[in-house]
């Protein structure tokens, strides 16, 4: 899916009262590994005379991936990119506002997951600037239960845990495919678990960063999350990862 400068929700809704779907052990929001959703910036040109380059340079969009029941799985290879652009303009900054050719950079955009179940990210996520005085991108990470909409609580474990570890390799268990129950995919039940390695984010250009969950936010040793604008880390208990 590409929406330049735009924006893409993919979301599982909870289902509501009173149609009585209760939990759903397969239920996931899935991005295989050739999937892409990109929302990078674009250049918006402007009809000018004597062939003049004008236009604007539009900041990367937002892409969302939403479970309010189940889990969001990424798996390596799949890009979510919300990367800034770059264009050569003709700006009206020489002498007595004659046009001169300049590089516009436009700002990286946001990518937000939020999941009920779990989360198991190992896809590329982008969101680098479109130049070096543009700003990176930000990223949201919310495991929580707090829109699940049940009449029957989830016989699931309450506790909603994100995990940080750098180098642990892939988080989505082998031979785990589109519709097996994910939290009976592993040797550790991976149901109220997000995973997610730091790295990626870095590597990706992301400069804010925020993680929520409902119980604990766990990091791994060595762990360096590199945002240069900001992080949040929200959660009742902050404590170390056993990896």
């Amino acid at each position: 899916i590409d929406a330049p400068a735009g924006s893409i929700e993919l979301k599982l809704a909870a289902a509501g009262q009173n149609l009585g779907f209760g939990y759903l052990p397969e239920q996931a929001l899935w991005l295989a590994d050739t999937a892409r959703l990109s929302t990078a910036g674009a250049l918006r040109s402007t009809p000018a005379p004597a062939g003049l380059r004008r236009g604007d340079v539009l900041d990367g969009g937002s892409v969302r991936l939403i479970a309010e029941r189940g889990f969001v799985v990424q798996q390596a290879g799949s890009v979510v990119d919300v990367s800034g652009a770059a264009a050569v303009l003709d700006l009206p900054t020489g002498p007595l506002g004659s046009p001169q050719a300049a590089t516009v950079a436009s700002a990286a955009g946001s990518v937000r997951i939020e999941a009920a179940e779990g989360a198991l990210l190992d896809g590329e996520l982008r969101a680098m600037p479109g130049g070096a005085n543009a700003g990176g991108g930000r990223f949201d990470l919310d495991l929580t239960l707090a829109n699940r909409s049940e009449i029957v609580p989830s016989p699931t474990p309450a506790q909603r845990v994100v995990e940080l570890a750098a180098g642990v390799g892939s988080f989505v268990p082998a031979g785990l495919a589109y519709g097996d129950a994910v939290q009976r995919s592993a040797p550790d039940d991976l149901t109220g678990i997000a995973r997610l390695d730091p790295a990626q984010l870095a590597a990706g250009g992301f400069d804010f960063i925020t993680v929520g969950a409902d119980q604990a936010i766990r990091l791994g040793s060595d762990l360096r999350l590199g945002a240069t604008a900001g992080v949040e880390l929200t959660a009742p208990v902050l404590g170390l990862a056993g990896y």
